[in-house]
């Protein structure tokens, strides 16, 4: 299904809203393409559309309301721009065909149970300002692992991850997250500082090699100790997977700061990435995971 513009006697309407239930339970709706200039998902617009499996809302969506994708159990990949604030209560409820989703830069409310009952979503990263996690947001999400929380975040409401057994919570320490995984008997974890690395015996005292997180950016210092190590053609990768299938790949590239460290900075995609250094020859010098 196309939506593009509206014809009248009196001229062209553009489709800037979509209705309270207008596609709610088209059981055979399997795609839709929607229109520039939309701004608001109303409540329950595509609920139970049950063959419906991908979703690319356009930039300009500023608010998903209520039920809005509910119970699409089919839906596996949904885009949503940095221009949408708010996520309604139980806009995204039983979409058990999720597994990953990113959350959009300007989002502020997380509505309650907007998440709630997707089976299979295994990470999520809120973006810096949200400031509202409703009440069981992401309950029942029993393949959730990991969920990075900001500290932005100014209320979590009750059992937001109520019944992920599998779930740790990452931020940062005497934040409102890290609150709520301590009363909620939930494992934490700092998300921010030094990342472990194990170097290959032969670059273990030629190189100086950190990596750091803070949030949302992670970065690579890389120096050679002696000289005798030429950094060019060392390249650095950030690859986001779902499961098994590689889905984005960053190759930053490196710059020489004042200490003379190259030094290779980049945001981190949302869900879990692996983080790559490979020398000229394309051997590794690490290969780590970093959640959410």
């Amino acid at each position: 299904m196309v939506l593009y513009r509206i014809r009248r006697q009196r001229g062209d309407y553009s489709v800037t809203s979509i209705g309270y239930y207008a596609f709610a339970e088209c059981y055979s709706l399997a795609s839709v393409s929607l229109p520039a200039g939309l701004t608001v998902i109303g409540e329950w617009a595509f609920a139970m559309c049950y063959r419906l499996t991908s979703v690319d809302l356009p930039d300009g969506v500023t608010e998903i309301g209520e039920w809005a994708f509910g119970s699409c159990h089919s839906l596996t990949s949904v885009t949503i721009p940095d221009s949408v604030t708010s996520i309604g209560d139980y806009a995204f409820m039983e979409c058990t065909g999720l597994t990953n989703i990113r959350l959009p830069a300007g989002l502020t409310v997380i509505g309650g149970s907007a998440f709630a009952m997707c089976y299979r979503l295994t990470s999520v990263r809120l973006p810096d300002g949200v400031t509202e996690i409703g009440n069981y947001a992401f309950a029942e999400c029993y393949a959730l692992t990991s969920v990075s929380i900001p500290e932005s975040v100014t209320s979590i409401g009750d059992s937001a991850f109520e019944r992920c057994p599998k779930l740790t919570v990452y931020g940062n320490p005497g934040s409102v997250g890290a609150d709520y995984a301590t009363n909620n008997r939930v494992p934490f974890a700092d998300i921010n500082g030094e990342i472990p690395l194990t170097i290959p015996g032969g670059y273990a005292n030629q190189l100086d090699i950190d990596l750091e997180r803070d949030y949302n950016t992670v970065s690579l210092y890389v120096k050679s100790l002696n000289g005798n190590v030429s950094l060019d053609g060392f390249k650095f990768f950030i690859c986001q997977y779902d499961g098994n299938k590689l889905t984005r790949l960053i190759c930053p590239a490196g710059t020489l700061d004042e200490n003379g460290y190259l030094k290779y900075s980049a945001a981190l995609p949302s869900g879990n990435c692996k983080l790559l250094y490979w020398d000229a020859n394309m051997m590794p010098l690490f290969d780590v995971v970093v959640p959410v």
